[in-house]
């Protein structure tokens, strides 16, 4: 494991994020709405920047993937999901070289080789929660599966502005310390991070540790929802939208509000 990452405005930065999901969302939106709302927001942001390579880690059934093969016909997309049991179920299922997505059974981590991965023992074995982290609370088997960095993928793909979803199960710290070269080089234009506040995966990094981690690279976080927000849980999960400090000026800003208020518009009208 790598050392904690610390930053000085990473700690008060989280907190402010967890007092805006509070404040905001609760009066006018559902957790499962603001996670929508989020996601949908991600998917706008994309239209701006114009990704050349799309990469969505912890794929599951890659919904996220399939929208970017929509919006972005041309560009390389890639799901990765290390979980050999999933992979099997969607791939067979999902007809994914039909679609031209490249459904990946690999882990990305911060390793290249093999890496020790946990399967949770629920759901007849497609869990949403399997992770390279483990969990005392959820029994699960352990099994050797193939890893790769983010960096050495883009060392065979190469490209300058990558849209990232991550949605890795505590295994934040893995996952973005294997970017860490296509961070230094500002490669990825954007990214869309599930983090916890608390702890519920054994020595995982919390929403300020990735805050604070991205933040040394020059990422800011333009919008959080409030997917598992609980008071009395101290534990909340939820997502991050982060940017390019340097793609933040008036056009992006608009560009934002614009989307914003269209999506809410939409969710409001259904």
């Amino acid at each position: 494991m790598h050392s904690t990452v610390k930053h000085p405005a990473a700690e008060a930065l989280s907190c402010l994020l967890i007092s805006w999901q509070h404040q905001l969302f609760p009066e006018n939106l559902t957790r499962v709405e603001t996670s929508t709302l989020a996601g949908s927001m991600f998917i706008h942001l994309q239209q701006l920047l114009k990704p050349d390579l799309s990469m969505e880690i912890g794929a599951f059934q890659a919904d996220y993937s399939k929208k970017m093969r929509l919006l972005f016909p041309r560009i390389h997309v890639a799901a990765f999901e290390a979980s050999p049991d999933v992979y099997r179920h969607f791939k067979r299922r999902e007809q994914f070289h039909k679609r031209n997505i490249a459904y990946l059974n690999l882990a990305v981590a911060d390793i290249n080789g093999m890496a020790s991965f946990n399967l949770i023992e629920e759901n007849a074995g497609l869990s949403m929660r399997n992770s390279l982290m483990d969990r005392t609370d959820l029994p699960a088997q352990s099994v050797s599966v193939p890893a790769i960095t983010g960096d050495a993928f883009v060392r065979e793909h190469p490209a300058g502005n990558i849209a990232l979803w991550i949605d890795v199960e505590g295994a934040q710290e893995k996952v973005l310390t294997g970017f860490r070269e296509s961070l230094e080089r500002q490669s990825v234009a954007s990214l869309f991070i599930e983090v916890e506040q608390g702890s519920l995966w054994r020595g995982q990094w919390s929403d300020s540790e990735t805050i604070g981690y991205l933040l040394r690279f020059g990422y800011v976080p333009v919008l959080c929802d409030a997917e598992s927000y609980a008071p009395e849980n101290q534990k909340n999960q939820y997502n991050i939208i982060f940017a390019r400090a340097a793609d933040i000026n008036d056009q992006f800003i608009a560009f934002m509000l614009e989307g914003y208020k269209r999506i809410i518009k939409a969710m409001r009208a259904e």
